[in-house]
């Protein structure tokens, strides 16, 4: 949950407001597994294919209000979504910027900061400050509200995605299936659960308590972040796997996401499970992005490019290859997820999939139900802060 957060579909802000399989030819090759809530996607060994450059994209610099501004690579004209990706942005943030009480439901959102830091505030009492390098995973879920602002004077710089959930994880989740291996008592009463919730239509009390999507934060720290290094390639691993490393953070959406930094000379290939749409955003420096083996393949970008990657001819591209040259370093947001293929309606803090359930939303936030409870004659420390100047 961060500042640009609330940039995608909000008015701007306002004052008053397994280890690594092998090394070949110096090209690093990264095991991939990853942790995805209640199920792991390998994407493991040799990258055989890297995927081709589909298009790059330059992220100009928009200053939205006063304190604010944004890099957008995703989320705008020319790049509307990448499903699940519904935004990325490198954003700006100083007072008298922020972003007091709103509501959000339908997706998870991701704030990576660069430099400085924010404060945030949510009804149920979670509150804090991430800083430089630390990462904060934000499940929406079903409704959240809170308030974020600058975490201190100057210029606070960061990461932020949107992703989206998918329809079984927006309101009710399928947690009620039996994990594998459970024994038949555990299976058996977990079905009749189901089978109550289907034939009720999910009105039954505990069943809708026993399968609502509740928002959730997953919080690390920057010095908690699993780190790896290899041949000139360093990678701190936000979600997912790579080079060994693995981060602890269970996504909703399978994901991968690394802060990879790349010495002059050096060389990567990460595998991303054939089918899952991924990009990199260039923080930093320059890289070459692309089968590093046909240069016809092969495209630079400097920083502030987001650079979108195919599937292969026949979706079976099955990692993403990048390499820097004798001259130059580089530092980029390499990001991976599986798609969801599903209708979306985004509307203000809302993502749902169709427009009934952005106006029930709207609805439930009005009414202070349905997810939005706690919401009711709460406010903010900021908002309280702001009252009193």
């Amino acid at each position: 949950m961060s500042a640009a957060a609330c940039i995608p579909f909000l008015p701007p802000p306002m004052a008053e407001a397994a280890a690594p399989e092998t090394a070949i030819n110096d090209v690093v090759v990264a095991g991939a597994k990853f942790s995805c809530g209640d199920e792991d996607v390998a994407g493991g060994g040799m990258v055989r294919r890297p995927r081709a450059v589909a298009r790059k994209l330059t992220c100009e610099r928009r200053a939205l209000g006063e304190g604010f501004a944004l890099r957008r690579g995703i989320g705008r004209p020319e790049l509307d979504s990448l499903d699940p990706f519904l935004s990325l942005d490198e954003f700006e943030f100083s007072p008298p910027a922020g972003f007091h009480d709103h509501p959000h439901r339908g997706f998870e959102n991701v704030t990576y900061m660069l430099e400085g830091g924010f404060s945030y505030h949510d009804f149920s009492g979670h509150k804090g400050t991430i800083n430089t390098g630390d990462v904060q995973w934000m499940t929406a879920g079903r409704g959240v509200v809170h308030a974020e602002m600058p975490g201190g004077h100057g210029v606070q710089r960061g990461i932020n995605l949107w992703i989206n959930l998918s329809s079984k994880d927006k309101m009710y989740c399928h947690l009620l299936l039996p994990p594998p291996h459970a024994p038949a008592s555990l299976a058996a009463a977990m079905a009749a659960i189901r089978t109550r919730c289907t034939e009720r239509l999910m009105t039954d009390l505990l069943c809708r308590r026993a399968c609502r999507v509740e928002p959730r934060y997953q919080e690390l720290a920057s010095q908690d972040i699993p780190a790896a290094e290899r041949d000139g390639v360093s990678v701190k691993v936000i979600a997912g796997e790579a080079l060994g490393a693995r981060s602890p953070l269970q996504t909703r959406t399978p994901a991968l996401c690394l802060d990879v930094t790349m010495r002059p000379g050096a060389r990567l290939r990460q595998p991303v499970p054939p089918g899952w749409s991924a990009c990199a955003y260039v923080i930093d420096g320059e890289a070459v992005f692309g089968d590093d083996d046909g240069e016809s393949d092969a495209a630079a970008a400097g920083a502030h490019t987001c650079v979108v990657f195919g599937y292969g001819d026949d979706g079976g591209a099955d990692g993403v290859a990048a390499r820097t040259t004798e001259r130059a370093a580089a530092r980029f947001l390499l990001v991976a997820a599986r798609p969801h293929g599903e209708a979306v309606v985004k509307d203000g803090p809302f993502v749902m999939n169709t427009r009934e359930e952005v106006e029930q939303a709207r609805d439930d936030y009005r009414n202070r139900r349905n997810g939005f409870e706690m919401a009711a004659g709460w406010s903010s420390d900021h908002a309280a802060t702001a009252a009193a100047h």
